[in-house]
């Protein structure tokens, strides 16, 4: 099965990591419809607040100290 993901809704996770801010922008800047989990502690409970937060049956989850280049 293929599966477009721009149908699926994707979480930007981030606690305090340094970059957050200025990664969560350029996340937006690529992918519009990101929504963001921020400040919820522990991995567990900030996947559980996405699921809560998602209109899609999956989704995808972006830590909050990555960031995406091009290849």
């Amino acid at each position: 099965m293929k599966i477009d993901v721009t149908e699926l809704d994707i979480f930007y996770i981030s606690y305090d990591e340094p970059n957050c801010e200025k990664n969560f922008v350029d996340l937006v800047n690529k992918v519009p419809w990101a929504k963001r989990v921020h400040g919820v502690e522990g991995s567990d409970a900030a996947h559980k607040a996405c699921a809560k937060l998602s209109n899609t049956d999956r989704f995808i989850t972006i830590d909050g100290d990555k960031i995406g280049r091009a290849h």
